[in-house]
């Protein structure tokens, strides 16, 4: 994918990426990332550049509230080039693929193996994990759908409640994986707490600061695993504005009038 040429003069390759969302939406953030890429090396990349193009086209129909879905799976792996220090192209690329599995199995299915969709969701999961390894192996990347079957969440036992549920599973992730799931992990999170307060809904945004709460203290504990593919002079920078996201949900959850955080996240039990 040739990177995109704006046809506004803008510093769009410095201004803080939700902006650019807000501001130049979809062309903005290929041209970012494009230009991401290119300081890292990684500009001619096969899979990066095919798993740039899936991605998005697989979310084609999603919306996130201010933006269409692909906003987020762009940001992702600018984040992880820019203020992750990340360089490994197998994580990059698994990085705008990273919820396929979890939300669109049928779509890999359908567009890389040649038999019946399972009616089981565990089945199905499985199922897309082999479509996504079809897709990587032809750049020999295999591995590429092992990362992204390790981000993904698995399916909530019945009973188990949502938020307590996520936290487990994330500091699984964190803890014990692969350190190129760890890092991807990361930096989804730190995309997911980066959206813009003026434009989310006020019920959205309390549901989100009361189920990230707790994450907090794990993606910055998994920032310095003694593996962690994130540079020395890269983690102090991802800590501080970890830090500074969880003091910021902290003063809202307060103003609305929750107090006992901690005590209200285990509680929650639906979207």
């Amino acid at each position: 994918m040739a990177k995109p040429e704006l046809r506004l003069s803008t510093d769009v390759e410095t201004m803080p990426l939700v902006r650019v969302s807000i501001e130049h939406g979809t062309e903005g953030l290929e041209h970012r990332l494009q230009t991401a890429l290119a300081r890292a090396g990684l500009e001619g990349n096969e899979l990066i550049q095919a798993s740039i193009i899936l991605g998005p086209d697989i979310h084609s129909g999603d919306r996130r509230t201010y933006e269409p879905y692909s906003g987020h799976l762009l940001r992702t792996p600018i984040r992880l080039i820019e203020q992750f220090g990340v360089t490994d192209p197998i994580v990059i690329a698994a990085a705008p693929l990273h919820d396929t599995i979890e939300d669109h199995p049928d779509e890999l299915i359908r567009r890389f193996l040649d038999e019946p969709i399972p009616m089981e969701l565990g089945k199905k999961r499985d199922l897309a994990r082999r479509a996504l390894r079809a897709f990587a192996m032809q750049y020999d990347a295999a591995d590429l759908a092992d990362i992204v079957w390790d981000v993904s969440t698995p399916p909530r036992p019945r009973g188990v409640p949502k938020i307590p549920a996520y936290l487990d599973h994330t500091a699984r992730i964190l803890t014990d994986s692969d350190p190129r799931s760890a890092v991807l992990k990361d930096a989804d999170f730190t995309d997911n707490t980066d959206t813009p307060i003026e434009l989310e809904k006020p019920h959205k945004r309390e549901y989100l600061d009361l189920k990230q709460i707790g994450a907090y203290a794990l993606h910055i504990g998994a920032i310095s695993r003694e593996d962690s593919l994130v540079p020395p002079e890269f983690r102090e920078g991802v800590i501080a504005l970890l830090a500074q996201k969880e003091a910021e949900a902290r003063i809202r959850l307060r103003a609305r009038g929750v107090l006992d955080i901690t005590s209200a996240a285990n509680s929650l039990r639906t979207a």
